[in-house]
């Protein structure tokens, strides 16, 4: 049991320097230093921070593909198309009551194919979904739980940052994550949808009697849809044919967001804005850059101290069923999805329990869907889920309160669990893409 010490050492202290405010990219680092320097000395201190797969990471060619997809989604910020393809949803989607709400999971998953990270989507829907559903006398907490599901949506449907980085970390081709996250992601946007339209039905206090939309409206909302599902079709479509590489694809994913900016978003001060999407695509990539860094001496300091194995082998032989071991793991991660960083787990937690989960049957695409859709849970899940603070921050202005947004986020956590629940019980919906694609 001489993991243990380095086990608690590690989990401990990283939390700690987590709430203290330390980026996370930075409390892994310093953990890992600090846990090698006291388990193994000077000598194999400086051996980690002389490590050739420190310095070999950033350039790793699977990686490259993770500022393509940030240059992509910052293309459409910057030039505002987000706000365009919102209007484009409530057009499409009035008529019904709550159909603003179920604009908004719409926008969010079609923002979730382009954006690729969870935060990002959430605040960028943040201030037009309060904006358009407040001034419509939606509740507070039906609008906050809205955006704060549909912002979660980044991290499973492709192409998903986190996605990609479970396929470096696992070392499993992108395709297949991908492949393996698709029917998953758009059983939880329907899920969803069910909730933003099924609520209002039970309850009509919650969202506005919807009056009636002209068909013209209907089709104006349709082509201006229409562009972003053709990018989203484009980039997906390009990768699951085989016809171009992840690296093509995402290239052609800016090319596509690049034309729809031209055509449709603000025009004005073109230089500017391209220069400003690279800086913040350069700032995105850098802090997850540091993260991955972080993590991989971090894994060493817990590879030196044999934690990474004995947790390992301890999980596989657990007493108990493989359900209940599957839900137990499923908790951990939930746990550390409310406190932690969504990169961080899936670098640092997530192999662990999947190399625990292995030995008892598991397929590693199965676990990686499966541990997706909890994190995404996390995210939203109190006390400190990262979407919660984000949209906190955006929905303060409109005196929206932090147990707004607990409590409209709780019908969408119960769909999350439904759809871990199916996945661990039918594994085909994860597996079924990717084994047609070989």
């Amino acid at each position: 049991m001489e993991w243990v010490t380095p086990a608690v050492f590690g989990i401990v202290s990283l939390i700690a320097l987590i709430f203290s405010g330390l980026p996370v990219g930075f409390s892994l680092i310093t953990v890992g230093v600090l846990g090698m320097l006291i388990w193994g000395g000077i000598p194999q201190m400086l051996g980690v921070l002389g490590s050739l797969s420190i310095y070999h990471t950033p350039v790793n060619f699977m990686l490259l593909v993770i500022p393509i997809f940030i240059f992509m989604a910052q293309i459409l910020s910057q030039f505002k198309t987000t706000e365009i393809l919102y209007r484009g949803f409530w057009n499409f989607f009035g008529g019904i009551r709550g159909s603003l709400a179920t604009a908004t999971i719409g926008m969010g998953a079609l923002l979730g194919a382009c954006m690729g990270a969870s935060a990002a989507n959430v605040a960028t829907m943040g201030h037009l979904g309060l904006d358009q559903m407040l001034a419509r006398d939606y509740k507070k907490w039906m609008a906050a739980g809205a955006i704060a599901g549909a912002g979660g949506l980044a991290i499973v449907i492709p192409p998903s940052i986190p996605a990609i980085t479970y396929a470096f970390v696992m070392e499993l081709p992108i395709l297949d994550v991908f492949a393996a996250c698709l029917f998953p992601g758009v059983l939880m946007a329907v899920g969803y949808g069910i909730v933003t339209i099924g609520y209002p039905m039970i309850k009509s206090d919650i969202a506005p009697s919807a009056g009636r939309v002209p068909l013209r409206s209907r089709i104006e909302g349709f082509f201006i849809i229409l562009p972003f599902v053709g990018l989203v079709v484009l980039v997906l479509g390009s990768i699951f044919s085989g016809l171009a590489s992840i690296t093509e694809s995402a290239s052609f994913g800016c090319l596509g967001a690049f034309i729809i900016a031209l055509t449709m978003g603000e025009r004005l001060n073109l230089k500017r804005r391209m220069l400003e999407a690279g800086r913040e695509s350069a700032t995105t990539t850098c802090y997850i850059l540091w993260i991955v860094i972080g993590a991989i001496m971090f894994g060493q300091f817990w590879t030196y101290t044999g934690v990474i194995d004995s947790i390992a082998r301890w999980i596989s032989e657990l007493p108990f069923s493989t359900l209940l071991v599957i839900l137990l793991m499923n908790i951990l991660v939930l746990f550390f999805g409310t406190i932690m960083d969504q990169l961080g787990i899936i670098l640092v937690v997530l192999p662990i329990l999947v190399a625990g989960l292995l030995p008892l049957g598991f397929h590693p695409l199965h676990l990686g869907v499966i541990f997706m859709v909890n994190i995404e849970m996390g995210l939203t899940t109190p006390p400190v889920g990262t979407n919660i603070f984000v949209l906190e921050g955006v929905a303060e202005q409109y005196g929206v309160t932090y147990s707004d947004i607990i409590v409209g986020s709780a019908p969408f956590l119960v769909v999350d669990a439904l759809v871990i629940i199916a996945v661990v019980f039918f594994p085909e919906l994860a597996l079924w893409l990717p084994g047609i694609l070989h």
